[in-house]
């Protein structure tokens, strides 16, 4: 008996040694490695409450230092571990919860880089407002603008309760920087307290709103096309190859049935270029009517280019009006344009009236008066230098 349990006890003693002797030999072939793994882990946040949100930013990042076999080193990825903070049972207000990570079974985390995080508790909230428009800046003199119209009108502000409750409107900026026609934008509206200033953490929906606000122009005011007159002629081989002039529209206004009578431009002073041989730059007058006046300087700058004769011609040709709808009658004042063509001398001189046209596109518009440009229509081999006036009034109306 006794012979028996010494044996067993030196059979114990035999596999503790090689068991030992295994160990270190394991060791020594694959030792353990401790080390910063090089890729830091995404933080989760779990079992959030569905009526809470949280305030501020959330560290989203953890790195570890972790002890493993030297052959597991080798296939270890970010995917192997996960970090989450438990928000389970966590209501309003804020704490201090603990970061947990998961890893394999082979890998010992010995530190991370953040224990607890600090997390703010808030409800969630969402209230509706109807947006403003502030309108910065001006039209024009001579203009007015109406009621800005949003859509959609109002918009839904959500987030943490405690910022809902600091937004005091939502309103766009709409800065008008000398506009004369109608605005149609899309603007991103901003969350405001009441003291004006911008409320952040806060979501807006719909995040963009149209916004449209009418401009008109007021009654007893107009806006004129000016036309450049010449008088001589210029010097033998040359001609006049571009005619341009600054502003090529002036607002007019007085007795708003006199403004409406205008022709719908206004001439300036002749510009004398007998006998010129190089280009004209001058300052001159316009011509008003009786009892009306003009808004702003009472002068244009007129620019008169003379070049060479290697071929150029002027048409004076009559408006086809294009696209006009079925029931509408028109109106174009002048009633004749002037268009200076330049090309080959020998396709001048077999041009013949026909072959240029003056088209105004008129489709899609109704009753009411329009400054149109004109189109010109003319062989291929000639170039168009100018077109004088560069701008038509044309008047609609339902016959």
């Amino acid at each position: 008996m006794r012979r028996s349990l010494l044996d067993l006890s030196s059979a114990l003693i035999a596999l503790i040694l090689a068991l030992t002797i295994w160990v270190v030999a394991m060791r020594e072939q694959n030792p353990i490695v401790q080390d910063r793994f090089p890729q830091a882990i995404p933080i989760e946040v779990v079992n959030k409450g569905e009526d809470l949100l949280i305030l501020g930013d959330l560290e989203e990042e953890v790195t570890l230092l972790i002890r493993a076999p030297q052959k597991v080193w080798g296939h270890l990825e970010a995917e192997n571990f996960s970090a989450y903070v438990d928000l389970a049972d966590l209501g309003v207000g804020s704490h201090e919860v603990p970061v947990e990570v998961q890893h394999p079974e082979t890998v010992r985390v010995i530190e991370k880089s953040l224990d607890v995080v600090s997390i703010t508790l808030d409800k969630a909230a969402q209230r509706w407002f109807r947006v403003g428009v502030n309108i910065l800046g001006d039209v024009p003199v001579g203009y007015k603008y109406g009621v800005a119209v949003v859509t959609p009108s109002q918009v839904a502000v959500s987030g943490p309760q405690s910022l809902v409750d600091q937004v005091g409107a939502v309103v766009v900026d709409l800065q008008l920087r000398g506009e004369k026609t109608t605005i149609e934008k899309a603007f991103e509206p901003q969350p405001q307290n009441k003291i004006g200033g911008t409320v952040s953490g806060v979501e807006i929906s719909p995040s963009q709103v149209m916004v449209q606000l009418p401009i008109e122009q007021e009654s007893g005011y107009r806006d004129v096309s000016v036309k450049v007159i010449m008088q001589g002629a210029v010097a033998a081989g040359y001609w006049i190859s571009d005619v341009r002039v600054n502003p090529s529209t002036v607002t007019v206004y007085g007795d708003p049935q006199r403004v409406s009578e205008l022709p719908g431009f206004l001439e300036t002073e002749p510009v004398d270029v007998e006998g010129a041989n190089a280009n004209l730059t001058r300052s001159v007058g316009l011509v008003l009517p009786e009892d009306i006046s003009l808004l702003g300087a009472g002068r244009v700058l007129v620019r008169i280019s003379v070049s060479p004769v290697l071929g150029g011609q002027t048409i004076r040709v009559s408006p086809t009006l294009q696209g006009l709808a079925p029931g509408l009658g028109a109106t174009v004042l002048p009633e004749t344009v002037e268009v200076i063509l330049a090309g080959p001398l020998a396709d001048l001189s077999a041009l013949q009236a026909e072959d240029v046209q003056v088209l105004l596109d008129l489709l899609d518009l109704g009753p009411g008066t329009y400054k149109i440009s004109p189109q010109v229509v003319k062989p291929d081999s000639l170039e168009v230098q100018s077109i004088v006036p560069d701008q038509l009034e044309v008047v609609i109306t339902e016959l």
